[in-house]
């Protein structure tokens, strides 16, 4: 099982994030840790829901936005992602990951 220890003490050859489902987002970036819980959500379908965190962390690292809340924006597209059934519904837009994350506080 994954940790932010455990993730910490491995050196990496180059920067990674790994979406490991149930367990969170874990990332190493530029000799930094980083670990976002999950959003607990009632499940419909997992199909796509790393697809959707994997392309909000792409989104994040092209317009070098902070990786806290890069990874935090990821859980929120999966959590979303997985409320819906299908490969190809329910990607969510910005707008939604932040209104999602709005209502999580």
């Amino acid at each position: 099982q994954l940790d932010l220890e455990s993730i910490d003490s491995i050196e990496f050859p180059c920067n990674v994030v790994i979406t490991a489902g149930e367990d969170g987002l874990f990332a190493k970036i530029d000799d930094k840790a980083y670990l976002q819980p999950i959003y607990k959500v009632t499940v419909v379908d997992t199909t796509g829901a790393g697809d959707a965190a994997a392309a909000v962390i792409l989104w994040g690292f092209l317009n070098q936005n902070d990786w806290t809340d890069t990874l935090k924006y990821a859980a929120a597209a999966a959590a979303i992602k997985l409320q819906t059934f299908g490969a190809s519904n329910g990607h969510p837009t910005s707008e939604q990951i932040e209104k999602f994350i709005r209502s999580e506080k």
